[in-house]
């Protein structure tokens, strides 16, 4: 498998993730906020500038970098393990949390999902 395919498949999953984080906004996500946070942080690169431009955009990379620092500020003001309550939703650090992962989704589905097959079609 090469990079290129590595690569369309986390595009992929943080755009799902996205999606769930934005679900999120009004009500406690089904998966529960230390779930969530760790999805994010299970696909998320550490170094999105390494993300391949054949895959990502400059803006898309930006939004992932945007997000994920988004969530440290989330993560730094409450608990190592949040609870799954609705005063968590009301938080303004959730609140921009996902404004930003809704702003960043809406970009990356212009160019939508990736082909997780041959890299030809990557």
């Amino acid at each position: 498998m090469t990079d290129l395919i590595v690569h369309a498949r986390i595009r992929n999953r943080l755009i799902e993730v996205l999606g769930w984080i934005v679900d999120a906004r009004t009500d406690v996500p089904a998966c529960g906020f230390d779930d969530l946070v760790n999805s994010w942080n299970d696909w998320a690169p550490i170094d999105v500038d390494d993300l391949p431009h054949q895959v990502f955009t400059s803006t898309e990379i930006a939004g992932i970098r945007s997000v994920g620092e988004a969530i440290e500020g989330f993560c730094a003001a409450t608990p190592s393990s949040v609870p799954n309550t609705l005063e968590i939703v009301r938080l303004p650090e959730w609140i921009r949390v996902t404004a930003i992962a809704g702003q960043t989704l809406n970009e990356m589905i212009k160019r939508g999902n990736s082909f997780e097959g041959e890299e030809s079609n990557v």
